[in-house]
């Protein structure tokens, strides 16, 4: 999906940026699985999973930088952006579609790229690192889940 959507959004026709915006794309699916996975196997049956994994993942998603983000919520609340690790995705994501040479359309809300990473809380230098982050994230998610996984299964 994110390789026709990408085209047709009309960001950078840079092959590298959209081979990086598969990976990330990629980098965030594996960590669904990864949280799916967890969830799944710490509930006894497929009704509390069902409804633990809506409430964690609705949390995770929230606050994966769109909707709120460090940018523009309190500080007090804005600490979930961290713990997501679709917040890392994002900010990555944001760095790789409005960098040059993506030009911004007459009379949209922001002329920059600047303004758009400055308003969502995004760090451009980052762009890494992030995907170092959500990486981790998968792999602990796996540490975490297989002996779940193991005592479910015996």
């Amino acid at each position: 999906m994110g390789s026709i959507s990408y085209w047709m959004i009309g960001f950078s026709n840079l092959v590298g940026d959209f081979f990086t915006f598969l990976l990330f794309l990629v980098a965030v699916y594996w960590v669904t699985e990864g949280v799916m996975l967890l969830l799944a196997s710490s509930c006894a049956d497929a009704a509390q999973a069902n409804g633990l994994t809506v409430a964690v993942l609705g949390v995770l998603l929230v606050f994966s930088g769109l909707v709120v983000n460090p940018g523009s919520s309190p500080a007090w609340l804005s600490w979930l952006c961290w713990i997501s690790p679709y917040w890392y995705a994002f900010q990555s994501i944001m760095v790789i579609l409005f960098r040059p040479p993506y030009e911004f359309p007459e009379g949209d809300l922001f002329s920059t790229a600047d303004g758009v990473w400055e308003a969502y809380g995004v760090n451009p230098d980052l762009l890494w690192w992030n995907l170092l982050i959500v990486s981790k994230s998968l792999t602990n998610l796996a540490i975490l889940a297989l002996p779940l996984v193991a005592s479910n299964t015996s």
